[in-house]
């Protein structure tokens, strides 16, 4: 609980999470009618996407969900309520300090919460911000974006997730995490073996039970342990 993991996207389950084709994209947005500003760094974008896909430099993903309220989200990604909810709070320089971009080491590419909506990528090549997220740098960016963008299907997730140049695990002080919640479904004895473990690394922690909500059919309610 003092680490936190980013995945190669080439494990996940959807096949189109982080492998849009931006050349496909592009190409479909240079056959709009663009200004002649916009058309020109979309040729640049292009040029440099063909001598070098964007989709093949590393990159690692740690996803995050922002609403704990998920039935959905317990049910596929904490084994059936079984498992747990780890609440984070990081000040917002904390992770791009700690993993400043160096060329010969594990750099912090960004974060975002992702966006979701059918052909969004092709969207912002035709009328997003191309100085987001960094400023005078469209083709950094238009890389930046085929890592944070999934279809319409997967909005339920309202996922935020967190980009490193390679795979692996970082570290992180136990103080940034501050809440765990258990599920539904959660055993006793897992409850305490989670809360022996971190008593020791962080007392601060606050313990939160997941109950049946009972004004609703379908709803969880949560409920602080003292």
């Amino acid at each position: 609980m003092s680490q936190l993991y980013f995945s190669d996207p080439s494990s996940f389950n959807d096949p189109f999470d982080c492998h849009i084709d931006p050349l496909s994209a592009l190409n479909r947005a240079l056959e709009t009618d663009l200004c002649s500003e916009r058309r020109k760094i979309l040729g640049e974008v292009k040029v440099a996407f063909e001598e070098r896909d964007p989709r093949l430099k590393e990159r690692a993903v740690c996803c995050f969900c922002s609403n704990m309220e998920s039935l959905l989200m317990w049910s596929h990604y904490a084994d059936s309520h079984r498992g747990v909810c780890l609440m984070y709070e990081f000040p917002a320089d904390y992770i791009p300090t700690r993993y400043a971009h160096r060329s010969s080491e594990t750099f912090f590419v960004g974060a975002t919460p992702v966006q979701y909506r059918d052909n969004w990528y092709f969207s912002w090549l035709c009328d997003g911000d191309m100085d987001d997220p960094i400023d005078g740098e469209p083709t950094a960016n238009a890389a930046a974006w085929i890592l944070a963008a999934k279809s319409e299907v997967w909005s339920y997730e309202e996922e935020f997730r967190m980009i490193m140049s390679a795979p692996g695990a970082i570290q992180i002080e136990p103080e940034h995490l501050k809440q765990v919640t258990f599920g539904l479904r959660t055993s006793e004895v897992h409850k305490s073996l989670i809360k022996k473990t971190l008593m020791g690394l962080n007392d601060k922690v606050l313990f939160v039970q997941a109950y049946r909500e009972r004004t609703t059919d379908f709803g969880l309610n949560f409920v602080d342990l003292v």
